[in-house]
């Protein structure tokens, strides 16, 4: 017997929400519940049966000893609803490929701007390059992220302690949109997290940071981090205090693999000289030191990563927890 469950929110495949073929519409939710209303004879509002007379009518039937009212065909009644919403589920946030088309615009000084915040992104942020500061920031940048201090100063210092790296044609994050209006642009990005209910799964939502332009610089930055237990330096430098714990090939080989945030973003984990190495899409390799059998650290950053388990003790995805973010990543496939 086919059970119809509550939908746990995924990344999975959806159907149109103005009604396509694979989907429930709400035509057909109503219908369910208007049956299931009719074999439990209560007529929903405004009906005839709600006028006097026949409300007398069905005021006897359900004191009628043999049509009494049984609270598991109401409890159908419910579940059937349950059924006929649970097949909406979220349209997952996808990543555009087009970048050109997102920085193009009409007005020539949008234009300018979109293009210095995407350069800013692509060279500074995800290549390192914290030499080009002064091209992109004002001096006195203001920061609103809670985990970093104000000033371009803070920001390079902070940057500092990643791996330099090529600087890419185009961004290599999930990139939703580009919009800039007046002095303002806008990066919109594809994220990924557990589902608090089923912790097999993850979903997607959307994150954002948002640049002023002040005399062809970025002067102001905001963004939806929340604020870290720990500041990022002080992370960075009991990291490299932290104790490795040495663990056996056996246990590092089922560990590696490719793993996937979105589908714009892997992680490849390779097991070589007695070592997980770590290499993202687009950033370069790093090696990763366990603390525990699950459990591994990056001593030139404030990054962790959990590995979790799941049937016959297998690797099923990983968990990196970065600037007080989780990011959860499902293992596409073994690699050793």
């Amino acid at each position: 017997m086919k059970m119809c469950l509550p939908l746990k929110s995924g990344i999975q495949s959806s159907s149109s929400s103005q009604g396509g073929n694979g989907g429930t519409s709400k035509p057909s939710i109503a219908l369910a519940i208007l049956y299931s209303l009719r074999s439990l004879k209560i007529a929903p509002r405004g009906s005839p049966a709600t006028s006097s007379a026949g409300f007398s009518a069905r005021q006897s039937r359900l004191t009628g000893a043999g049509d009494k009212l049984k609270a598991t065909d109401f409890a159908l009644a419910i579940f059937i609803y349950l059924c006929a919403y649970a097949a909406h589920a979220q349209v997952p946030v996808a990543a555009n490929a087009d970048h050109k088309a997102m920085l193009a615009s009409t007005d020539p000084q949008l234009a300018a701007n979109k293009i210095l915040a995407y350069d800013f992104w692509r060279s500074f942020i995800e290549a390192g390059h914290v030499e080009l500061a002064a091209q992109y920031m004002t001096e006195t940048y203001i920061q609103h992220n809670p985990n970093i201090g104000t000033g371009r100063a803070a920001l390079v210092d902070y940057f500092s302690r990643g791996t330099l790296k090529d600087i890419a044609e185009e961004i290599k994050g999930p990139l939703v949109s580009i919009v800039a209006e007046g002095d303002l642009v806008v990066l919109t990005w594809a994220q990924a997290h557990q589902d608090p209910i089923d912790r097999s799964k993850f979903y997607t939502t959307t994150g954002m940071d948002m640049f002023r332009i002040e005399n062809g610089k970025l002067a102001e930055h905001w963004d939806g981090a929340p604020k870290i237990s720990t500041p990022s330096q002080q992370i960075a430098q009991i990291n490299k205090e932290r104790k490795e714990l040495i663990l056996n090939n056996d246990t590092l080989k089922k560990y590696a693999g490719l793993y996937q945030l979105t589908p714009d973003f892997q992680l490849l984990i390779k097991h070589e000289n007695n070592q997980l190495i770590a290499q993202g899409t687009g950033g370069a390799p790093i090696a990763l030191h366990a603390d525990s059998t699950t459990s591994f650290f990056i001593k030139e950053a404030e990054i962790q990563i959990d590995f979790l388990l799941g049937e016959q003790n297998q690797t099923t995805q990983l968990v990196m927890h970065r600037n007080g973010r989780d990011f959860y990543y499902v293992k596409l496939a073994d690699q050793f």
